[in-house]
């Protein structure tokens, strides 16, 4: 749904995020491997491969997601992989210790987190950067609502909100640190803001967007869920936190 409405930077934050998580990457050279977990439409990669001159390797699970990204990302094809990869049952397509850094953004806690952390330190070579942020359930956020809000996301989106057993920094730091990774920062965001205001990068006119729901049912299908979802839980999901980590593989 988001790619055929050219949704991008889906996560709390929007690009002021990835503009800050981006800044904690170090310099790289032509020789380096960037892995992005869950590419999407591309607008991240178009702004780390502005910056940076290192090959660039995309991993998202959705066909239309790629399909943007290519498009996108056309400009700097030669330094560009797309891999259609799903991380709920796939293991990453590349040798072990051999990418200089890994990004993602809004998509490790809908996954297996612990599965997710052990394969990015089999494939980051030494001293390889894992740099990603999530929306996590936060202080406030009651272990019955968490329960709730999963159990509805999952049966109508396919995956959970975030991790029931991961609710603060904390669990996410050990967890990570379990895995061999040494945490270099964590960092609180601001408040969520509401969820619509998530939907950045969306240039395709109203117009044209109700043309695409009506002659697809499917699509209005994940649509309705989404705004349904967005107006039964908004303020639960104003109270979660938004986090960015940095870690290193020793």
């Amino acid at each position: 749904m988001h790619g055929n409405f050219n949704r991008g930077f889906l996560h709390p934050g929007g690009k002021q995020a990835t503009e800050k998580l981006l800044s904690f990457l170090p310099q790289l050279g032509k020789e380096s491997i960037v892995v992005e977990i869950g590419c999407g439409t591309g607008e991240t990669a178009k702004l780390l491969l502005e910056r940076f001159p290192y090959s660039y390797i995309g991993l998202d699970a959705a066909p239309a997601m790629l399909d943007k990204a290519k498009s996108a990302l056309s400009p700097y094809s030669d330094r560009v992989s797309l891999i259609k990869c799903d991380l709920r049952v796939d293991l990453f397509p590349v040798p072990a210790e051999s990418i200089d850094a890994i990004i993602a953004e809004s998509v490790i806690a809908i996954l297996a987190p612990q599965t997710i952390f052990r394969e990015c330190y089999r494939v980051l070579k030494r001293g390889g950067i894992l740099a990603w942020n999530d929306r996590l359930w936060g202080e406030t956020v009651s272990p019955s609502d968490r329960l709730k809000i999963n159990k509805e996301c999952k049966r109508l989106l396919g995956f959970p909100a975030a991790p029931d057993d991961l609710p603060k920094a904390d669990d996410w730091k050990n967890l990570m640190e379990s895995c061999g990774f040494k945490i270099l920062l964590a960092e609180k965001l601001l408040s969520s803001t509401h969820v619509a205001r998530l939907h950045q990068g969306s240039v395709m006119p109203k117009r044209t967007k109700l043309v695409h729901l009506l002659v697809n049912l499917n699509l209005l299908r994940f649509w309705y869920y989404d705004r349904a979802i967005e107006r039964k839980y908004r303020e639960l999901w104003q109270k979660m936190e938004n986090w960015i980590f940095v870690a290193k593989k020793g």
